[in-house]
């Protein structure tokens, strides 16, 4: 049987190429390729018999990978265009009929008179970050009229009305950390998570995997802190630990922890150790003082949202740099054991503060 040696390439309605695009490849129910386009576009190359039929998947905006076209590798070596169908030009949508037809979750802004990125990324819902990223512009770029720039697709305006309501309010005593009140624990869209923010397909996905692991009221604010830790630092991060259970718990060694199953908030959805990711790779597995560097200057960004940050612990083993934990309404793991321990220990999401 004679194999084909294909390639898929994306482009965008105006034929440049989309780079950082989530997609799979399938053949059947065979997952073949999981992958982020290079900045020209380009999936990666695969071998598969003459005839086979190619699914291709893009994630969305929820996160969830949908089906956009097929192609049938026809030719022995061949590369394969997957063009947008939508463009996004002053409000107006062009259609091109283009085949096989491909979606991203991406539209384009066409720049005007008086435009600059921070009121673009307002008007659109994004960030300044996300935008020169997204077209690959340096820090503090010029931009000019009638420049197209690619646009993150716009949020869905429910994504704010689920999150927890959290209000930080001044300790009365200065050796005390800040309080939140949480008004309210509905379950966060994950999906306000920033993709660039994590550092990687595969670091993305692990932190939303432990976010969705946390207390619905605590959601919210994991994922306010890694934005703005990447948007202000320009540092991406990995949630490496959030839920613990407390076998885990105790089957911790002592020189990790001072905490004994039940005593730390992970059993309780209300902490996340955090850590730093550079060129794709968890710091503190090949310098970990850069990943502690990079913890000190995320510490007081936590703080300012109301958590606690271990990098203050003065336990005997220290501090715990990667670590943050939610207080809510300033109740401890003391306060709420005893309503866990009536609700059974695998019912923590439903916790009432």
């Amino acid at each position: 049987m004679t194999n084909s040696l294909a390639m898929i390439r994306f482009l965008d309605a105006l034929d440049q190429p989309i780079a950082g695009l989530a997609h799979q490849l399938w053949v059947g129910k065979t997952l073949i390729s999981d992958h982020l386009s290079n900045a020209q576009g380009e999936s990666v190359w695969i071998q598969r018999p003459l005839g086979t039929v190619v699914d291709i998947r893009v994630r969305n905006i929820t996160g969830d990978y949908q089906s956009q076209c097929t192609l049938t590798l026809s030719r022995a070596k061949a590369s394969y265009i997957v063009r947008s169908s939508k463009l996004l030009l002053q409000a107006a949508l062009l259609i091109r009929k283009i085949q096989p037809i491909g979606e991203y979750v991406r539209s384009t802004y066409v720049v005007k008179a008086g435009d600059t990125l921070s009121s673009i990324a307002l008007s659109q819902h994004s960030t300044v970050a996300e935008i020169e990223i997204l077209n690959n512009l340096e820090p503090h770029s010029l931009i000019y009229p009638n420049q197209i720039l690619k646009i993150p697709h716009k949020k869905d305006t429910h994504i704010s009305n689920n999150a927890p309501i959290l209000q930080q309010q001044n300790s009365k005593h200065k050796t005390e950390t800040p309080v939140v009140q949480v008004q309210a624990t509905k379950p966060v869209n994950t999906s306000a998570l920033l993709a660039q923010a994590c550092g990687g397909e595969k670091h993305y996905q692990r932190s939303l995997a432990r976010i969705a692991e946390l207390h619905p009221s605590y959601q919210a604010k994991v994922i306010q802190l890694i934005n703005t830790g990447f948007q202000t630092l320009g540092i991406t991060w990995v949630i490496t630990d959030g839920y613990r259970s407390p076998t885990a718990q105790g089957a911790l060694a002592k020189n990790v922890t001072n905490a004994g199953p039940l005593q730390s908030y992970h059993q309780y959805g209300l902490a996340i150790d955090v850590v730093s990711v550079r060129q794709g790779e968890i710091t503190y597995l090949k310098n970990d003082q850069q990943s502690v560097r990079d913890s000190q200057a995320l510490g007081p960004i936590g703080e300012q949202l109301g958590l606690v940050w271990g990098g203050r612990f003065q336990g005997k083993n220290g501090p715990d740099y990667p670590h943050f934990e939610l207080h809510p309404n300033a109740k401890t793991w003391r306060d709420l054991k005893p309503q866990l321990l009536q609700l059974g220990i695998q019912n923590y999401k439903k916790l009432v503060f």
